[in-house]
C-alpha cells in the first residue's frame, strides 16, 4: 500500500555476504556501472580522452578471473574510479577488509615519502630516537623500489591534476605498503647512517594498547577543533575562525554574524578563516558566509552542464531516483550533447554583517567541495589572501550538487554518481586547469608539521606572515 496514494522510490537494500562472484555477476556489475557513467555522468573526459578510457575500460574487464573474490573485484572499481580524478565520484559502500580490530597487524615504525625520500613519520615509543630518519631499504628492497611500489598503490582518488593529495596520502601510506604482504612478520629497516631497525609484527590484540605516534597534522587534537566552528581571538590584531563544514544551522551561522560583528566594534584588522579539514556541504551557507565579506553582487558559479533531462536507461538499480524521475527541467539544450543553465542568482552583499579587515584563509588538500569553492571566491573577488596548500578539490569545474547512488545488483556495492558539472572558473582565469586553489603564501608540507605536540605549524606562520605585512606597513 502506498501512503498517500504516492508511489515510493524507496529502495531497500538486501544484504548480501558477497565474498566472490563469478565472471558473469562481476562482468554484468562492471558493465552496468560503465554504461551508467557514460549516461549521466558530466566529467567522463574532463580528464582523459576517450581512447584513454576505452583502453582502462579494456584492460580493468581483462583483469575479471572466472572467479573473482569480492575484494579484488573491489580494488578493481576503485582503480576505475580513480581513473576519472573526482572526489566527487566514489564507492560509498565501506570495503570489507581482511584485517578487523583483533588482527590488523601493528608495526613499531611507520614511514611516508617526503622529498622524494622514504622518512620514518611515526614509531612506538620505544623507537623515537628513529624517527625523521631515513630508509635505505626494507627487507633488502631498496628505497627506490619501495617508492616506486607506493606510487603505483596509490589508489586514493586525486581530484583533476590537484597535485597536493598524493603528496599528502603518500606520507600515510607506507604502513599499507607494510601490510601487503600478508606472509612477512618481521621487518628490517636500513637507514642511511648504516643502522638496522628489526622489529617482528604482531597482531593487534597482543599489542595493548600502545600506538604509532600519531601523524597530527596538529590541529586534530588542537584545541580550536572541539567542534564545526572554532572562533577565538589569538592576539589583539588577529581573530581566528575555524570552519569544520559547511553542513551547518542557523543558529551557527548567525554566531558567525555575531562574532564578525564583534570584530567589527573591536577594530580587529585581521581575521584567520580555517578550511583545513573540511569536507564541504550546503553551498547556500557557503554563499552566506561569503556575503559576510563581500563588497558587491557575485555569483557561487558561471554555469552548470548536464547530459540528460528524463528518459534514464540506467536507473533501474538506482537507491535514491526512480527510473522515470524528470529533472533540470530549467536547463536549455546545446546544438551538439546535454543540457545547460547559465543564469546563476546573484548573491548580495549582507546588509548588517561586513567584516572589511585583511582575511587569511588557511586551505590544504583535505579543503573540498564548497570548502574549496569559499577559497575560491576570497581569491576570484581579491577579498583575502590564501595561505597553506592547494586545495583537494579542483576548481576549474566540480562535477557535484546532484548524485545517484548505483547499487551493483551482484557485488552490492554502491557508487555514488554526481549528475551535474558546475562550472567555476571555465576559462581558467584563476586557476590553471584541473588545479585546486593554489596559494598565495605556500606552506610545504614538512618534518615539523609531522611533529607531535608541536603548535600548528601553518597557524603559526600565518601569524608571521600578518606580522611582516603589518611590519611594512
Amino acid at each position: 500500500m502506498s501512503p498517500f496514494g504516492l508511489k515510493t522510490t524507496f529502495h531497500p537494500i538486501i544484504e548480501k555476504n558477497v565474498i566472490s562472484l563469478s565472471k558473469s555477476e562481476a562482468v554484468e556489475d562492471y558493465d552496468y556501472l560503465i554504461s551508467t557513467l557514460n549516461e549521466i555522468y558530466p566529467g567522463l573526459y574532463d580528464f582523459c580522452t576517450t581512447q584513454q578510457w576505452d583502453s582502462i575500460i579494456h584492460t580493468l574487464r581483462e583483469r575479471i578471473s572466472d572467479r573473482i573474490l569480492y575484494r579484488d573485484f573491489f580494488t578493481l572499481l576503485q582503480e576505475l574510479i580513480s581513473f576519472q580524478r573526482d572526489n566527487h565520484l566514489a564507492i560509498s559502500t565501506i570495503p570489507k577488509s581482511k584485517y578487523n580490530a583483533s588482527n590488523f597487524k601493528l608495526h613499531d615504525v611507520a614511514f611516508g615519502i617526503l622529498n622524494d625520500s622514504l622518512i620514518i613519520t611515526r614509531t612506538m615509543p620505544e623507537y623515537d630516537s628513529y624517527w625523521g630518519k631515513h630508509i635505505m631499504s626494507i627487507n633488502g628492497i631498496s628505497e627506490d623500489s619501495v617508492i616506486r611500489f607506493m606510487r603505483s598503490h596509490n589508489f586514493t582518488t586525486t581530484d583533476g591534476l590537484v597535485k597536493s593529495t598524493p603528496s599528502y596520502n603518500l606520507t600515510l601510506f607506507g604502513f599499507n605498503y607494510l601490510n601487503y604482504d600478508e606472509k612477512t612478520d618481521h621487518f628490517d629497516l636500513l637507514l642511511d647512517d648504516g643502522t638496522h631497525i628489526g622489529y617482528s609484527i604482531v597482531q593487534n590484540q597482543n599489542k595493548g594498547k600502545q600506538v604509532c605516534k600519531s601523524y597530527s597534522q596538529n590541529w586534530f587534537s588542537h584545541f580550536f577543533w572541539n567542534n564545526d566552528l572554532s572562533m577565538n581571538l589569538l592576539n589583539d590584531t588577529t581573530a581566528y575562525l575555524g570552519i569544520n563544514s559547511f553542513e551547518l544551522n542557523e543558529l551557527e551561522i548567525d554566531s558567525i554574524s555575531h562574532f564578525l560583528q564583534m570584530l567589527c566594534r573591536k577594530n580587529i584588522p585581521n581575521l584567520i578563516i580555517d578550511v583545513r579539514n573540511n569536507n564541504g556541504g550546503d553551498s547556500e551557507t557557503e554563499g552566506k558566509l561569503f556575503s559576510y565579506f563581500a563588497d558587491k553582487p557575485f555569483t557561487l558559479f558561471e554555469l552548470k552542464y548536464v547530459n540528460k533531462q528524463k528518459d534514464f536507461g540506467f536507473l533501474n538499480h538506482c537507491l535514491n531516483l526512480p527510473e522515470d524521475i524528470e529533472l533540470f527541467l530549467e536547463y536549455h539544450p546545446l546544438e551538439n550533447k546535454g543540457y545547460v543553465f547559465d543564469n546563476p542568482e546573484a548573491i548580495y552583499p549582507d546588509a548588517f554583517t561586513h567584516y572589511d579587515g585583511q582575511v587569511y584563509v588557511l586551505t590544504d588538500n583535505r579543503t573540498l567541495s564548497a570548502a574549496a569553492t569559499f577559497a575560491y571566491h576570497f581569491k576570484k573577488y581579491h577579498k583575502g589572501y590564501i595561505v597553506g596548500r592547494e586545495t583537494g578539490s579542483s576548481i576549474t569545474q566540480m562535477n557535484a550538487e546532484k548524485f545517484a547512488n548505483i547499487l551493483l545488483p551482484n557485488s552490492n556495492i554502491e557508487i555514488r554518481v554526481p549528475m551535474v558539472k558546475i562550472y567555476l572558473d571555465k576559462d581558467n582565469i584563476i586557476t590553471p586547469y584541473g588545479r585546486g586553489v593554489l596559494p598565495d603564501y605556500e606552506i610545504p608540507l614538512d618534518l615539523d608539521e609531522l611533529s607531535s605536540g608541536n603548535p600548528d605549524k601553518i597557524i603559526r606562520e600565518c601569524l608571521e606572515i600578518i606580522g611582516n605585512q603589518n611590519h611594512i606597513k
